[in-house]
């Protein structure tokens, strides 16, 4: 659909709701015109809209409100971005969660009545529920006479057979048992050969190597003879040469030798001497020392590693052996705990079997002074100290039907008045009564707080809603509207189609037409100009 149908539609439908005497073909030719028809079918899509337009009630009503100076007065007292518009859609919803609520309400009152006719047939069947509950005890207790018998031997077997095992485990538990010691001592003496071996191994490591500190002295003793050596021989060689040479100038007699020349020869002879000895030294050490000490030093640095692998299995060992002493203390706790278990079982099976069992004289005694389930006993601490202490044989006695149901209702026993019949029925009544009360305030209570806590966050809601829609529309342009089924958008598109091929014959025809006037022109414009004015000031109130 084109813009320029979509707000001539737009505008035929505004004209017709709010009763202008606007034409179809007026408003064509206006949108048509080249002046403002573009703007027209802009302002007609994007603001001619069911949100921004009056209806005529509503028109009127406005006018109405102005006239008395209404208008401002309750633009003052509410906050109009915080009042929201009351939808048909919202009276619906209302009605629908009213209807809810009150389908609940129906439903728990029918549940309530409900149990009322529950119990009002419990406490009217009560007579035939205690005879045939008398008749119950008594074949159970025919059955109890059987199986105590049963259990008596049974428990006396079980008895004998749990002499037998205390007897086992007090000598497997008993300071004489040396089972634990034997298992501790063949760890602990692989542990001490290891800690032995280990004492050895460091023991080696920590001493020098004599070997290598006779060959380092050997080695140095030596260098220092041949330095000696050398520098006697040097001095020596001096000397001869020295001795040759005055000898042979005596013999020739050879006085044209310049004297200071011969004086600083002989100089430089002395200071040989003195520098023979550094000479000959860093010789020697460069030749024979340094080479023997860098083979004597790869000769230790293989000794160093075989160090740091010795001391690396030391610490591997060390390691084994604390894992192993950790594992060890684990399992020694574990084993003290279990003889403490075992101690703390045979002293309670102990107690158990020295217990008396009672007879079945003392049974029957029992049973002769159970009251009647018509009355109820009345407990006292010496009572209830007996039943708690009472062994498992004697906890098969039955509690009464009424006491039970007293302690699933979380009442006292002695609730319901002397025991009478009239007095217990009254006293249930009550505190059905009383429970009824309180499960209708309950019941009531929470759903008044339901319903204000869904009130306020739909009104939060709403309100939101509502602030986000007035600022998108205060804010943003108008986008495209769009409809909700897109069948129907489909059928609207075909029908536009139509619509402009129909005007397209119609424009072959356009120049044969009369124009309007410039005066219905003006006097168009002007009436739409004012409705539009209007439609603003409604917007802004």
């Amino acid at each position: 659909m084109s813009a320029r149908s979509e707000a001539e539609s737009l505008l035929v439908a505004a004209s017709a709701s709010h009763g202008l005497d606007l034409g179809p073909d007026e408003l064509r030719a206006a949108l048509s015109d080249g002046h403002g028809g573009v703007e027209l079918a802009h302002w007609a899509t994007s603001s001619l809209v069911a949100d921004n337009l009056l209806t005529v009630d509503e028109l009127s009503l406005y006018n109405a409100l102005d006239k008395s100076g209404q208008v401002d007065r309750l633009a003052e007292l509410h906050d109009l971005a915080q009042v929201q518009p009351l939808r048909e859609d919202d009276v619906r919803a209302a009605v629908e969660d009213l209807g809810r609520s009150t389908h609940a309400m129906n439903k728990q009152a029918e549940t309530l009545r409900h149990q009322r006719d529950a119990l009002s047939r419990l406490v009217a069947n009560r007579a035939d529920t205690q005879a045939r509950r008398r008749e119950l005890e008594a074949s159970r207790q025919r059955k109890f006479e059987s199986e105590r018998v049963r259990i008596s031997s049974e428990m006396t077997e079980i008895a004998h057979g749990l002499e037998f095992r205390i007897e086992e485990l007090k000598q497997d538990n008993g300071p004489e048992s040396r089972s634990l010691r034997k298992a501790l001592d063949v760890i602990l003496q692989s542990d001490d050969a290891l800690l032995t071996s280990l004492q050895k191994l460091g023991w080696e490591l920590s001493e020098p190597d004599p070997e290598e500190a006779k060959s380092t002295d050997k080695l140095r003793e030596t260098c220092l003879r041949l330095i000696k050596i050398t520098v006697e021989t040097i001095r020596t060689r001096l000397d001869t040469t020295y001795l040759s040479a005055l000898a042979t100038a005596q013999q020739s007699r050879d006085s044209g030798a310049d004297p200071d020349e011969t004086e600083a020869l002989q100089a430089e002879l002395e200071s040989l001497y003195s520098e023979i000895l550094p000479v000959a030294q860093m010789s020697v050490e460069q030749q024979h020392l340094e080479p023997a000490l860098q083979s004597i030093s790869a000769r230790s640095g293989q000794s160093l590693r075989k160090t740091a692998s010795s001391l690396t299995y030391m610490d591997q060992c060390f390691d084994y052996l604390l894992s192993r002493i950790n594992a060890l203390h684990a399992h020694t706790e574990v084993y003290n705990a279990h003889q403490s278990a075992v101690s703390r079982v045979v002293a309670t099976a102990r107690e158990e079997m020295a217990a008396e069992v009672p007879g079945p004289e003392a049974q029957t005694a029992f049973s002769a002074e159970t009251p009647s389930p018509m009355k109820p006993p009345t407990r006292t601490k010496r009572q209830s100290r007996d039943m708690s202490h009472r062994r498992r044989s004697s906890s098969m006695q039955e509690v009464p039907a009424l006491d039970s149901l007293m302690q699933t209702l979380a009442l006292p026993i002695d609730a319901y008045g002397d025991g009478s019949a009239h007095s217990q029925i009254t006293a249930l009544s009550k505190i059905l009564r009383e429970r009824r009360m309180k499960d209708d305030s309950v019941a009531r209570s929470a759903q008044e707080e339901f319903e204000t806590i869904t009130a306020e966050r739909m009104e939060d809601a709403k309100r939101a809603v509502q602030l986000l829609r007035d600022s998108v529309l205060a804010e943003t342009s108008f986008g495209e509207v769009n409809l909700v089924d897109p069948g129907i958008e489909a059928s609207i598109d075909v029908l536009a189609q139509e619509v402009d091929k129909a005007k397209q014959k119609l424009d072959r025809f356009k120049d044969e037409k009369v124009g309007w006037g410039s005066l219905k022109r003006d006097e168009f414009v002007e009436r739409w100009a004012s409705q539009l004015l209007l439609c603003l000031l409604k917007m802004e109130y």
